[in-house]
């Protein structure tokens, strides 16, 4: 007879963590050992079968376990794709399948190498609440940047139990955490082992580990249980009936005190009576409504859940819908996070049809449902841009010589007279004056006339007609341009006459009384010539000498007197000079 025992406990975020000895085996006779307890009088062994989703503890671990960071298989969101716990009725977050490690065994975390791009992440080590809600302000970085190289988690970054590891990269780009690229590491000693004992579990059973559990634990040879395998276990009778499942009472020196936990419709000690209406022991989960009766009952689930209790929330995500991305459960629906390249409700449309540049000449290529569309350039059309398009025809040109196509673009040759890229601006050749002698300039079409004043000619009003002007004079008709010329001449005229009026009177100022004072002495001396004129005819000695009178055409000029000489033979006559003017 093979006899299954469970220990089941309720811990914290709904998981269940659990205990049991699989009995595989039959059952032997049993003894007592030396301490008094009962012990199989044969050996239990080495390598009974593990349970799915269950390790044994190893004396010589692996010294790196690789943990590639993507999408796809890696993925796991329920207990039973994660834990391996059949068909629990919690769901999870997506994140990739968890990883459980002995002490001193080091991690390598790679992005994902199988896609046609280079994909760079930064690892972050956080909390257990920002590892649902996926931030890392509750952690810290692994890397001090983004990169594609594999990096290693070594021991020390790591504490016993679980360890919670994200990933991100650029925000635009859909590699999330949120959509799975996040990781539980669960670190885990060896708690199989009583400190007093030299062996793990007494040697009555294997040191073994779950996903839900923190640290690896004794899975008992039959008829045994307890931490340590240390305690007779009562349940190895198989005490309940109708399929329910016994409790051992843990310390019982006598081995037999034991609980059954019945099946729907069974109750009694060990299991062994049937109730009246199976409803009454509330079966149904999530507020759903029980119909039955003593044999037979059914559950009218909400639409978010199914089962026969109304266990499951409908994982629409379980046949994988999504050809090409992520699937994300929802409220009776799912959603689907497409890969890079591809689209539609299934991810189904390859959007990758752009790859290979269809589009030629410089065409943008755009997918378009399952098919693409090219944006051509100036120059070219055609389903892919293929057939030139002459860009002169017709000319967009308005004035010009001509229009020369050059691919993408054209160029208009302007005619003299024009500019512009289509040659619509008319050039001013007004603009330089080149009309002369106040000739007004008219702008024509690629030219100019220059309108010249009466008296001017020329195509730039550069000759000058005098007759015409002499003509217009006499008449009366002079161009008031001319007239102008005469007033300003005449008025410059009369302020230079002024000036030397005032220049005149300045000068006679300065210089008027020296000529003054040597007019007086030439008077004075004209005096004093004519007293000593008649002083000489008064005297018979000078007389003679004196006879001859000033003539008209001579002036003489006063010179000082050299009294030195006081010679009475020295006549002052003598000091006069005489000069002809």
């Amino acid at each position: 007879m093979n006899v299954i025992c469970w220990k089941i406990i309720r811990v914290k975020s709904g998981m269940f963590f659990f205990y049991f000895s699989l009995v595989l085996i039959p059952l032997k006779s049993y003894g007592l050992n030396e301490t008094g307890q009962n012990f199989p009088s044969v050996t239990c062994p080495n390598k009974l079968p593990l349970p799915k989703g269950y390790v044994e503890w190893t004396d010589n671990p692996e010294k790196v376990i690789s943990v590639e960071w993507m999408y796809g298989k890696h993925i796991c969101e329920s207990f039973p794709t994660c834990h391996h716990l059949g068909n629990e009725i919690e769901s999870l977050s997506p994140q990739l399948m968890p990883v459980e490690i002995q002490p001193g065994v080091r991690l390598r975390f790679y992005p994902s190498r199988k896609i046609n791009e280079s994909i760079a992440f930064q690892y972050f080590k956080v909390d257990n609440n920002s590892f649902e809600i996926c931030q890392t302000s509750g952690g810290k970085p692994l890397v001090g940047e983004r990169t594609s190289e594999d990096v290693y988690i070594e021991l020390k970054d790591m504490d016993y139990g679980s360890n919670y590891f994200l990933a991100e990269m650029t925000p635009e780009l859909i590699y999330k955490c949120k959509y799975g690229l996040k990781l539980n590491v669960t670190v885990k000693k060896n708690d199989c082992q009583e400190p007093k004992m030299k062996d793990a579990c007494w040697k009555r059973g294997r040191c073994v580990t779950h996903r839900t559990q923190k640290s690896y634990t004794c899975q008992c040879c039959p008829g045994w249980t307890g931490k340590y395998c240390e305690d007779k276990d009562a349940c190895v009778s198989s005490p309940c009936l109708n399929d329910g499942k016994c409790l051992d009472h843990y310390g019982d020196p006598t081995g037999k005190k034991y609980n059954c936990s019945c099946k729907l419709g069974f109750t009694g000690e060990n299991c062994e009576s049937h109730v009246n209406n199976l409803c009454d022991k509330q079966p149904c989960l999530h507020n759903a409504t029980c119909v039955g009766n003593r044999t037979y009952f059914e559950c009218n689930c909400p639409p978010a859940f199914k089962g026969d209790h109304c266990e499951v929330d409908r994982n629409d995500c379980y046949s994988n819908p999504c050809i090409n991305g992520l699937c994300i459960d929802k409220a009776d629906a799912y959603q689907c996070y497409c890969m890079p390249g591809y689209s539609g409700r299934n991810c189904e449309i390859n959007l990758q049809k752009c790859v290979s540049s269809p589009c030629q000449n410089g065409g943008h290529c755009s997918q378009i449902g399952s098919g693409y569309e090219c944006f051509c350039p100036n120059g070219f059309t055609g389903e892919k841009c293929e057939i030139k398009v002459d860009l002169c025809k017709p000319s967009p040109c308005k004035n010009e010589e001509d229009c020369v196509d050059l691919g993408k673009e054209f160029k208009c040759i302007c005619k003299n007279g024009w500019t512009g890229n289509l040659c619509e601006i008319n050039v001013n050749e007004c603009e330089s004056y080149p009309c002369k002698n106040g000739g007004k300039c008219k702008d024509l079409e690629a030219s100019f006339e220059c309108l010249c004043f009466h008296g001017f000619s020329g195509e730039l009003c550069e000759d000058f007609d005098v007759s015409t002007v002499g003509n217009e004079v006499s008449k009366g008709t002079f161009p008031s341009k001319i007239n102008h010329l005469v007033i300003i001449a005449g008025t410059l005229g009369g302020a230079v006459l002024l000036a030397v009026i005032i220049l005149s009177v300045c000068y006679f100022k300065t210089h008027g009384t020296s000529q003054i004072r040597a007019w007086k002495q030439r008077y004075f001396a004209y005096e004093r010539h004519e007293n000593s004129t008649s002083q000489v005819s008064e005297n018979p000695r000078m007389k003679d000498m004196y006879n001859s009178r000033l003539s008209a055409d001579a002036i003489y000029e006063a010179t000082s007197i050299n009294y030195s000489d006081n010679s009475l033979n020295t006549p002052l006559v003598k000091s006069l000079k005489a000069k002809r003017i």
